[in-house]
């Protein structure tokens, strides 16, 4: 088993539970940087480095305007309708899920750990669109759901065309960017993913 792969599954587990457990918006953000950045390490495979390189710097372009939105409305957020500590729970059990189900099958390319991180992030994407109160916390769970895509495959011993995964990169940065939009306007996707105070006419937000 790769051990290069098993410390970027514990990175990446260990960025999930900073992004599910924390109230403040800045680390919510740190730990989504901090998984995204490990995960092609932790899925398996070659990312081929120009893949890599430009994956990179979208998550950096990305991570960047999420921080600058954050700090222009409000770091501190409420709890999600679940909890952060049940959902830390039901994301572990996906993790132990997926590693079980990597070591009970016979093939070396389907390593047991990055499996399971691949199925906890799965896990922690849908926890996030689905209990999140907050702008910030769906944009991270969407874009976690976008780099799950990216992760299944590869931990399940097969590839992903270079054209998909810079698309899905493309397609995190644009999660972002509407994110960042949505905060720093005060517009809201629903009446309770508001992170401030909406302006008196947003053509005059800035």
């Amino acid at each position: 088993m790769n051990p290069i792969s098993i410390a970027a599954s514990a990175v990446v587990l260990l960025g999930l539970g900073i992004t599910l457990r924390s109230t403040n918006g800045r680390l919510i953000v740190a730990g989504v940087a901090l998984t995204l950045l490990a995960l092609p390490l932790a899925a398996g495979g070659s990312p081929e480095p120009l893949v890599l390189a430009f994956r990179t710097v979208a998550l950096l372009m990305a991570v960047f305007l999420l921080d600058h939105a954050i700090r222009r409305t409000t770091v501190l957020l409420g709890p999600t309708r679940l909890g952060g500590t049940a959902e830390l729970g039901l994301v572990a059990a996906a993790f132990i899920l997926g590693a079980l189900l990597g070591a009970s099958i016979p093939d070396p390319r389907i390593p047991a750990i990055p499996l399971g991180a691949a199925v906890a992030l799965a896990a922690a994407a849908g926890s996030l669109l689905a209990f999140g109160t907050d702008t910030l916390r769906i944009a991270a769970g969407a874009m976690l759901l976008i780099a799950a895509g990216t992760a299944i495959v590869p931990a399940l011993g097969g590839e992903i065309d270079p054209a998909i995964q810079l698309a899905f990169a493309v397609a995190e940065l644009t999660t972002a960017v509407a994110a960042a939009w949505l905060m720093l306007t005060g517009a809201a996707v629903r009446h309770d993913l508001e992170l401030a105070d909406r302006p008196r006419d947003l053509r005059d937000a800035r």
